[in-house]
């Protein structure tokens, strides 16, 4: 990894686009084969500050383009699958979409078959975490590069909302933020007190999985809306049925009320526990979960005053597009309202 490094360092000082097209060509190569897994903070640094060198010839959407823009703008245009390291270009551009880069930088790009598709692993003996992609995973979809590159980027949006929630803190004035501090808070004390993660019915009810849920295919149906030469149209369609399809269909609370799954999830744990001893793990968790939810409950209501909620039928906040949006029952609505509202910084 040193030699990629000083690559990277030198390339910094004298630029070339045909070498650093050759390098990543060499460093997808070595990803593929399962010959580099491992991504520092370090490579990761320089390697953004290339792909983030602004192309004043390459305008898309009014707006001057980066090297990695440009780049995967390219391959989604062209129906290539996308690379391990324009994967790592996304992830590290909408980490700086979001402010956060100071948190999760570093990466694994692993291939371990089925066994899960990417998750964000939090090191709390050192307070940083990471992000891990099981390229194996992504396999299945090789021969459709539309459903590959969406799978592919709508997951890395999931797992970066999950950076963004739990480095929410308490003392925002930000009431969105404060809200997501403490779902995030509730759902990791259910998950370290035995909750089970493999359940699919546990794992759908947690609050901080419907948002990263929500915020990744609200931001890829959107991009999808506004720039169709990327994705094959039957396919949108199908993830577009999908969607409305959870918001409509009466009694799906996962995606129509989820404050109502969270608190169906909360009673059919507490009838578990009931008659088990009071060293149940999941009696103390509960009953921390409480004193958090007096916290929220002002904070539910301040937000749902303003329209602003997760059912379906309120307004909600996508954190990539920054904007509020409304589902009209057919059709995601941008408001592009963001400062005008309080709770958003």
């Amino acid at each position: 990894m040193e030699r990629y490094i000083t690559r990277l360092k030198e390339l910094l000082n004298q630029f070339s686009f045909s070498e650093f097209k050759s390098l990543l060509n060499e460093l997808d190569t070595e990803i593929l084969k399962g010959n580099i897994s491992h991504f520092s903070e370090e490579f990761l640094y320089y390697f953004e500050q290339i792909m983030a060198f602004v192309n004043d010839q390459y305008v898309v959407d009014g707006k001057h383009q980066t090297l990695g823009n440009m780049l995967m703008t390219d391959a989604l245009v062209h129906k290539e699958r996308l690379t391990p390291t324009l994967i790592m270009s996304f992830f590290l551009e909408q980490k700086r979409n979001l402010n956060l880069g100071n948190f999760c930088n570093e990466m694994d790009i692993n291939h371990y078959g089925n066994s899960y598709r990417m998750m964000i692993a939090d090191k709390h003996d050192n307070d940083t975490c990471s992000l891990e992609i099981n390229w194996g995973f992504y396999k299945a979809f090789a021969d459709d590069p539309d459903k590959f590159n969406f799978e592919m980027m709508h997951d890395i949006l999931h797992e970066l909302t999950h950076v963004y929630q739990l480095t929410r803190t308490e003392q925002t004035d930000n009431l969105f933020d404060q809200l997501t501090y403490y779902d995030y808070q509730k759902d990791s004390i259910l998950i370290n007190s035995g909750g089970d993660m493999s359940n699919s019915f546990f794992h759908q009810a947690l609050l901080s999985e419907f948002m990263a849920d929500e915020q990744a295919i609200v931001y890829m149906l959107s991009l999808a809306k506004k720039h169709p030469e990327y994705f094959n149209e039957d396919f949108i369609q199908k993830k577009r049925e999908e969607y409305q399809m959870e918001k409509n269909t009466p009694g799906f609370d996962f995606g129509s009320n989820p404050r109502k799954a969270f608190a169906s999830l909360l009673s059919d744990i507490k009838r578990m526990v009931e008659n088990y001893p009071n060293t149940h793990p999941m009696k103390a968790a509960l009953s921390q979960i409480e004193e958090i939810e007096k916290k929220s409950q002002p904070l539910i209501a301040a937000l749902e005053l303003q329209g602003i909620s997760e059912k379906a039928t309120d307004s909600y906040f996508n954190i990539y597009l920054k904007s509020l949006y409304q589902f009209d029952g057919q059709n995601i609505i941008l408001t592009g309202e963001e400062e005008e509202k309080g709770f958003v910084s």
